[in-house]
């Protein structure tokens, strides 16, 4: 989906992320790329490796569902904008990027815990006072 100005956006966004629901964050281009590490000029094989690329429009008009844990790319040439939805493949990686997942109370990990699979697939880890989860290797 593609956008002139920001003020378009900025509208768009708010609707975007009311459809989208809690569990869903916003990032821009460079955002997205710092908080996980991946080098902007590897950005596109990084999504198509780790990410699902849900369809913005179809989105937007409620003809699909976002898979868990979307993340709403938003990348700026100049003027235009261009917003992408993205949902992690594995929902491990959708706490490296996703702000709010690193200051969780216990409660709320232990449901997030849950929607990721349970002790089996993820364990939880205090890190510098932060408790958050992190993905187990497979067995």
């Amino acid at each position: 989906m593609r956008l002139l100005g920001r003020e378009a956006v900025d509208t768009v966004v708010l609707k975007f992320m009311a459809i989208l629901g809690t569990d869903a964050t916003c990032l821009f281009k460079e955002g997205f790329c710092e908080t996980s590490g991946c080098p902007p000029e590897k950005l596109r094989d990084f999504l198509g490796a780790k990410w699902n690329h849900d369809r913005a429009g179809r989105v937007a008009r409620l003809e699909e569902t976002a898979s868990p844990f979307p993340v709403l790319l938003i990348r700026r040439q100049g003027s235009i904008y261009s917003l992408q939805v993205w949902s992690p493949k594995d929902f491990g990686d959708a706490l490296i990027v996703v702000p709010g997942t690193q200051e969780l109370s216990n409660k709320d990990m232990a449901k997030l815990m849950a929607i990721l699979g349970g002790p089996s697939k993820v364990s939880m880890c205090e890190e510098s006072g932060v408790l958050r989860p992190v993905p187990l290797p497979p067995f």
